[in-house]
């Protein structure tokens, strides 16, 4: 018996407690605790950039079991038999075994507590901030991908072994509204069956990217979950210069998705006029690259757009999420968009409407996005656009939020405010000329 102990002892390797909210008192706590049970266990403290820190540290360990606690949990006594006991049962009868997790999750579950060195390897490791821009998920998404890859996922009920803390997360932080946006997109995109690749699908989903390597995976991840519409995507590349291209290379193979690469950036009417011109769908809808659509977004903007077979544009409200100093996204709720899109009230307050879904034909029919005067179609191509179509075609409101909006100080809407009087001005003389 003691000769089993000893080895298992040497099964575990590390302790790592995740600190995913700078709070160095609570994870202070976790490591006090651990230690306190666990003296002959190393224990490290992850407190930035944790997917890519679990990877490196776990990267160079020969154990083949390693586990995580979230700063502020503790563990009791009873939790260093228990620990032996399942990984003696796992050598011996479960060998697929990737982790142990709550049996009854709430809603905004934790991820499994131990985890199979190789199961993680295989799976490729937790996922870093361009693929998962809400780093406390990132146990939950990993275990929903060794899910996929058939491994075993043993519940435990943890029930006199993990206490949780009374106040695990900032008050700002709203958990379950949260929770309930972001967990359709934790599954692997592998898992939702992809729609018969018709002659013509319903909807081709438009992504133009400059300089998007930490945002363009999520909402590539939105698309491809997408269930309950044939639709393809297009992405076009203007001219990045950080390696977004090469991260790109990894969809080349992906049915449904299509890649395209501007040498030089050309700007967002550009790209999108190049989309146009091959895109197959019947309606053209835009999704910028550091924004994702609600889970079932697709199908419910499709269907009401056989249900409005004259309309030329179909939109809807959205939710916004305030990006952080340090990355971190805030929930701030739903934003509805205006019940009618009058040209005049568009120019006039410069008002950001998402999603928006256009009908091809009818794009094709007023030229596209106009790529010349003032900025060259680099700055306002969505207002441009939608007043342009406001005077040919009809226009539907959805009132429901479909869209996830990123609202960051460094985008585009927001570092070019003060240029858009003066275009506004020049615009308003174009559409008269057009007229």
């Amino acid at each position: 018996m003691l000769h089993i102990l000893h080895t298992l002892q040497e099964a575990i390797m590390f302790f790592y407690i995740l600190d995913f909210h700078s709070d160095a008192l609570a994870a202070g706590r976790t490591y006090t605790n651990v230690r306190a049970i666990f003296p002959d266990m190393p224990v490290s403290r992850v407190k930035a950039k944790h997917a890519a820190e679990l990877n490196r540290q776990t990267a160079a360990s020969r154990s083949p079991f390693f586990i995580t606690l979230h700063a502020g949990e503790s563990i009791t006594p009873a939790f260093r038999p228990a620990l032996y006991n399942w990984i003696f049962q796992d050598m011996r009868n479960t060998p697929g075994l990737a982790g142990i997790c709550p049996a009854e999750p709430d809603n905004s579950p934790r991820g499994p507590l131990v985890w199979r060195l190789e199961a993680v390897r295989e799976a490729g490791g937790f996922a870093d901030s361009s693929s998962l821009p809400f780093p406390h998920y990132i146990g939950v998404q990993l275990m929903n991908r060794l899910d996929a890859h058939n491994w075993q996922l043993r519940h435990e009920p943890l029930t006199g072994l993990l206490r949780m803390p009374t106040k695990v997360r900032p008050a700002w932080h709203k958990s379950q509204e949260e929770w309930q946006h972001i967990h359709p997109l934790l599954q692997p995109a592998g898992r939702v069956p992809a729609a018969h690749m018709a002659a013509e699908p319903a909807v081709s989903v438009v992504i133009c990217a400059y300089n998007e390597t930490e945002h363009i995976h999520w909402a590539i991840q939105s698309v491809r979950l997408q269930a309950g519409c044939n639709w393809e995507l297009i992405i076009v590349d203007d001219g990045s210069n950080d390696g977004t291209s090469a991260q790109l290379e990894q969809y080349k193979n992906v049915p449904q998705v299509r890649l395209l690469r501007n040498e030089r950036n050309a700007g967002k009417a550009a790209c999108l006029n190049r989309a146009l011109d091959t895109a197959r769908g019947r309606w053209l809808l835009e999704l910028d690259a550091d924004d994702w659509f609600a889970d079932g977004a697709l199908r419910i903007m499709t269907e009401a757009a056989a249900a409005n077979p004259d309309a030329g544009v179909l939109y809807a409200d959205r939710y916004d999420w305030q990006e952080r100093f340090n990355k971190q996204l805030i929930y701030r709720g739903v934003t509805s968009s205006p019940a009618s899109l009058n040209p005049d009230r568009l120019l006039a307050q410069g008002l950001p409407v998402a999603p928006r879904m256009y009908r091809t034909d009818a794009l094709r029919t007023i030229g596209g996005w106009w790529e010349d005067g003032l900025y060259d179609g680099r700055l306002y191509e969505d207002i441009q656009i939608l007043c342009r179509l406001a005077k040919a075609c009809r226009i539907v409101h959805l009132p429901q939020p479909l869209y996830h909006r990123r609202v960051r100080d460094g985008s585009a809407s927001q570092s070019n405010q003060a240029l858009y009087p003066a275009w506004r001005e020049w615009f308003s003389s174009a559409l008269q000329v057009d007229c």
